[in-house]
């Protein structure tokens, strides 16, 4: 989702879920958020602002089946993570 409440100013959302089953009977939600600011100073200055992984998720949890066969694994995820960004164009 992307909100522009000004001219020249972005506001930005992203959401992804989902529900597994990770053991017998047992489930797992994995919701991941990252979000987005975005100002442009002129039109050659430019500033953004990006920040993932909202939450801090620390694992992911995941499981596959094929046939009868039941494989369940959980990798690791890097921490939350934020990067400022200054765009000039001359």
């Amino acid at each position: 989702m992307h909100v522009f409440p000004l001219k020249d100013f972005d506001l930005g959302l992203s959401w992804d879920y989902n529900l597994l089953e990770v053991g017998h009977g047992r489930y797992r939600h994995n919701s991941f958020v990252d979000a987005s600011v975005r100002y442009a100073a002129s039109k050659r200055l430019e500033f953004s602002l990006r920040l993932t992984n909202v939450f801090n998720r620390k694992t992911y949890e995941e499981a596959s089946f094929s046939g009868l066969d039941y494989n369940y694994y959980s990798l690791p995820l890097r921490g939350r993570e934020a990067m400022l960004s200054v765009s000039v164009s001359f």
